[in-house]
């Protein structure tokens, strides 16, 4: 017959010791593979798998990614704690950095080509500065020349386009050196600078077009009758020119270069050829009385 001491043993067994497991389970059992408790084991505690990371990753640190907060660019905020805070203030200095001197040039962009408007606008000095020795303002006016051949106005560019014919015809050798050496210095091929010039969808007028072909004609890097003849034949500035001087010329300009017009190519020789025949100097024949249309 049990005693009263081995029924009190037999009450305080565990279920599974009772089901004759020898080794008895522990009350709360922790799982980290992501299985959620059943109905079996009702006694099991699920754990965040997050939880478990800080328990076994308490020593890792946490990597922030190139889009935080005040960080556009590869810094140093990448970094935790005090480096990040470094970071984010060199990159917002240096995108402040980097707003201001785009600014600035747009002040200078804006006030050269106001300066050059003015002077093409104005003609003054224009022709004697091209006459002197003075490499520097040759280069100015160059560079003003160029600056309103690239005008969003059309009626600057004709501008342009007419001082860049006359300065060719007046000093065919120094116009050669002064724009090809410009455009060298700023890296630019001259017959790509020239296409620049026109701009599609808009409609150009005769006269535009006539400035166009003539100033194209005179920066291109492409050998052509027209240059060769140009540059053999020295304008004197003080007086005319005989009509043996500018026959190659006029010969030369009669080479077909627009096809808008039967008749473009012979108005072309004929101003060419009245510009050498008047001087700019002098009284000049008007242009209206050979210049023909028809």
């Amino acid at each position: 017959m049990p005693s009263y001491l081995d029924e009190r043993e037999r009450s305080t067994q565990r279920p599974d010791a009772l089901m004759g497991d020898e080794t008895p389970s522990t009350p709360t059992t922790l799982k980290t593979g992501g299985e959620a408790p059943g109905v079996d084991n009702p006694n099991e505690v699920p754990v965040m798998p997050s939880f478990v990371d800080e328990l076994w990753g308490e020593d890792t640190t946490t990597a922030y990614s190139s889009s935080s907060a005040w960080s556009s660019k590869c810094t140093a905020s990448n970094l935790p704690a005090r480096s990040r805070n470094f970071g984010d203030l060199y990159s917002w200095v240096g995108s402040l950095f980097e707003r201001r001197h785009q600014k600035r040039a747009e002040r200078t962009f804006i006030k050269d080509y106001e300066e050059a408007v003015d002077g093409v606008n104005s003609q003054q000095g224009i022709y004697g500065v091209f006459s002197s020795d003075d490499p520097r303002e040759i280069d100015k006016i160059c560079g003003v020349v160029l600056i309103c051949a690239r005008s969003p106005d059309v009626k600057i560019q004709a501008k342009a386009f007419k001082f860049i014919t006359e300065l060719f015809i007046m000093f065919p050798s120094k116009f050669r050196s002064a724009f090809g050496g410009l455009l060298d210095r700023r890296k630019e091929i001259s017959d790509v600078f020239i296409l620049s010039w026109k701009r599609p969808g808009i409609e150009y007028s005769f006269d535009w077009l006539l400035w166009y072909n003539l100033a194209s004609r005179c920066l291109t890097s492409q050998q052509n009758m027209y240059i060769e003849a140009a540059t053999r034949t020295a304008f004197d500035y003080n007086g005319t020119v005989d009509f043996p001087r500018f026959e190659g010329l006029l010969s030369s300009s009669m080479q077909p270069i627009c096809f808008l017009h039967s008749n473009f190519s012979r108005n072309i020789g004929l101003m060419v050829a009245s510009k050498y025949v008047c001087g700019l100097k002098g009284s000049m024949i008007p242009l209206s009385l050979i210049w023909r249309k028809d």
